[in-house]
């Protein structure tokens, strides 16, 4: 997955978009969604046939009238790793000045925020008479996880970055007919996210600080040095899903999922700590530096999650081959504007040698777009025992590049997967598969969106690619 982690500093304060929402641990669907690292399985297949599947327990989650294929209980775990890679290359900078937004001064920025996060996936599923079947998955479906470090000019975008959820997702489903099944249930999802930053009231030795610079003593010039922004949140949202599955044969059926959108209120902390700027004046008229106060704040934010709609096929083309396929479409259209409400900040506003704190809110534009996710797959049974599978798919952005920032540079990709599956005996298999992700360009064009007189610039562009692999354990309890 390649997906990223949270706020930052007021200049920034866009990418703080990004609190919101959930997991880059970029994996991959869209934005901040992690696509289908569910299963193992739908890894190897790119996500193709996932409402269709309905091989295992993990159709608890892609769609829960695939339980009614279920024969035992059966127990599914394991986990995935996402490796991500996020080059951005270009110009940063931030601060505040005397001449407004815009002033602080560019300078050539190249920092890596790939990280690797790992996402662990458990499925469960059971018959409970010959028409009625439950299960419960716990799964991570939207992450985030970035990291630029905090030695270049893009700490002032950016630092650390991580949104996480944890669904916990319970199921019935009730067999109409041996050819029509229904499934539906509740999703309790927890989300956190944390969001660092810096901000330097002067970061630019040539610009006019918005303090004036402070003559320690005759000939000697200080500048205020960086401070750093923490912001961290969390809440439990609550949602809904509704699948169903018509079989025309064992080996030939469609699938039509449905999950609804969760809303998020994140209630958490701001902090401002760190640096120095301050001017106090003594008795003598000496001008000296003090640091600045750390400040804390109460902060929070509303979030919806999207809606997804997901509609699948399985196709049996030979007793050993299989066409799978999908097409998902993800409402991001619930997202245009995020406020983050009372974040910590100094009032640099202020006509006072000492600029006090500030709590203030923050509304930023992402303007959102709804997407189409395409995937098609194939699975060869070479033997009784063993399973493989290969897939494909084209996943859409709802980042325009007008809004996108160095906390969540996503874009349009493809993803390639291979995956295969072994079955020790009639009670236990294990399944492997690896996928690569290779995004569109993702270019930055932030060139100075600030509040009050302080400013954060970021333009250049991010080259995002990643490297998923997944292993999981199916057990049925005979």
């Amino acid at each position: 997955m390649v997906r990223f982690k949270h706020v930052v500093s007021l200049p920034n304060l866009s990418k703080v978009s990004l609190l919101l929402v959930a997991l880059y641990g970029h994996a991959f669907a869209s934005s901040f969604a992690l696509g289908h690292e569910y299963s193992t399985t739908e890894v190897g297949l790119a996500g193709a046939g996932g409402a269709a599947y309905a091989q295992d327990a993990t159709t608890n989650y892609s769609n829960p009238a695939g339980l009614v294929n279920l024969k035992n209980p059966e127990f599914v775990a394991g986990g995935t790793i996402i490796d991500s890679s996020a080059q951005f290359s270009g110009q940063a900078c931030g601060g505040a000045s005397t001449l407004g937004a815009g002033a602080c001064n560019l300078t050539p920025a190249s920092a890596n925020g790939g990280t690797t996060s790992f996402v662990p996936e458990f499925s469960y599923g059971m018959p409970i008479t010959d028409r009625l079947f439950a299960g419960i998955s716990v799964t991570a479906p939207f992450g985030l996880a970035t990291n630029y470090g905090d030695d270049t000019a893009l700490r002032y975008q950016a630092t650390k970055s991580t949104i996480e959820t944890i669904n916990i997702n319970p199921n019935i489903a009730f067999k109409f007919t041996d050819q029509f099944s229904v499934g539906a249930g509740i999703n309790a999802q927890y989300m956190n996210a944390d969001l660092d930053s810096y901000s330097n009231l002067s970061p630019n030795p040539t610009a006019t600080p918005i303090l004036t610079p402070l003559g320690v003593f005759p000939g000697t010039i200080q500048y205020p040095t960086d401070s750093q922004l923490k912001n961290s949140a969390a809440d439990w949202g609550w949602g809904w899903d509704v699948g169903g599955l018509y079989q025309f044969s064992p080996g030939s059926r469609i699938g039509l999922m449905y999950r609804s959108a969760v809303q998020h209120t994140l209630d958490g902390s701001s902090k401002y700590s760190g640096g120095g700027g301050q001017a106090t004046i003594d008795g003598f008229g000496v001008v000296a530096a003090q640091p600045y106060p750390t400040f804390k704040t109460d902060t929070s934010i509303d979030i919806k999650l999207p809606a997804v709609t997901t509609a699948s096929f399985y196709q049996d083309l030979t007793p050993q081959w299989a066409l799978l396929g999908t097409v998902n479409y993800t409402q991001w259209n619930s997202i245009q504007n995020i406020t983050l409400n009372d974040i910590a900040f100094l009032n640099t506003s202020s006509t006072s040698l000492i600029a006090p704190p500030l709590a203030r809110p923050s509304v930023n534009p992402q303007n959102f777009d709804n997407t189409w996710t395409y995937a098609l797959g194939t699975e060869y049974k070479l033997t009784e025992a063993w399973t493989l599978r290969a897939g494909g798919a084209y996943d859409q952005s709802p980042i325009n590049n007008t809004d996108r920032t160095v906390r969540l540079p996503d874009s349009n990709r493809w993803t390639g997967a291979v995956g295969a599956g072994y079955r020790i005996n009639q009670y236990v298999k294990v399944d492997a598969a690896y996928s690569h992700i290779w995004f569109d360009d993702a270019p930055i064009n932030q060139p100075g969106a600030g509040v009050s007189q302080y400013t954060s610039s970021s333009i250049g562009n991010v080259d995002v690619s990643a490297n998923i692999y997944s292993l999981q354990a199916t057990v049925d309890l005979v």
